[in-house]
């Protein structure tokens, strides 16, 4: 890990702009989504489910949290990474679901955090058996593979709040993984949330990015600054 700690305060958006790669985002969204096959362990793997029950009972074909945990130890060191489990039950069995969380430390106001998240479980798409037809390329491919793309971009800087990326699972089911969250970490400090889930969605058509901000006037602020960043690029 090298701190590009030469740039200035306003150079740090347009650097990361610069060094991110589209076509990268696209493909891990392809990968996540079952259209490309990705190697996992040493083995072929089509992503063709994320929904939670067969991620977490251990089908072939629904490895998606296997490959987000591959790829982010690619790039942090296993101090910085979380596997959160938490239970999940049903009407029938008690389960453990997992969340993925990664940590960059801040400097002079590591106190203080802000939290990039994305939730990395589908939900049914197609006919058939939900454990087996659950791809999920928009909701929430498109938001777990930019979470991927922050990760390998935001590793290499220093930030004087802390950062955590997290990779929610059981949203699907109500929620469950980001409710499960903070029964059990602290949100003393927290001072915003920028949350990534279906950024191929356009409801209205018009080709324009979508931030749903709400009415809170710290959202709003945050809202602003997220546009401001758009203008950069």
């Amino acid at each position: 890990r090298i701190p590009l700690v030469s740039l200035q305060p306003g150079e740090v958006v347009p650097d990361i702009l610069n060094r991110m790669q589209r076509d990268l985002w696209a493909e891990r969204i392809n990968q996540l989504s079952g259209g490309q096959i990705v190697q996992i362990d040493g083995q072929s793997v089509a992503i063709q489910s994320r929904y939670n029950y067969a991620m977490f009972l251990g089908m072939p074909n629904a490895r998606g949290f296997d490959f987000i945990y591959q790829e982010i130890q690619r790039w942090f060191p296993l101090d910085q990474i979380e596997v959160d489990a938490y239970p999940y039950q049903d009407s029938e069995k008690l389960y453990i679901w997992k969340n993925l969380i990664v940590t960059l430390p801040g400097t002079t106001r590591a106190d203080e955090f802000v939290i990039l998240s994305a939730h990395m479980d589908s939900t049914v798409f197609r006919q058939g058996n939900p454990l087996e037809q659950a791809p999920g390329a928009d909701d929430n491919g498109t938001g777990a593979a930019l979470l991927l793309e922050a990760a390998r971009l935001l590793k290499d800087y220093k930030f004087e709040r802390t950062i955590k990326l997290i990779w929610f699972s059981g949203e699907e089911h109500d929620q469950h993984g980001s409710r499960e969250y903070v029964k059990d970490h602290s949100l003393d400090g927290l001072v915003g949330v920028i949350n990534m889930d279906m950024f191929g969605y356009d409801g209205d058509g018009d080709r324009c990015f979508e931030i749903h901000a709400g009415t809170l006037p710290e959202s709003q602020k945050i809202a602003t600054d997220v546009a401001a960043a758009i203008q950069v690029s």
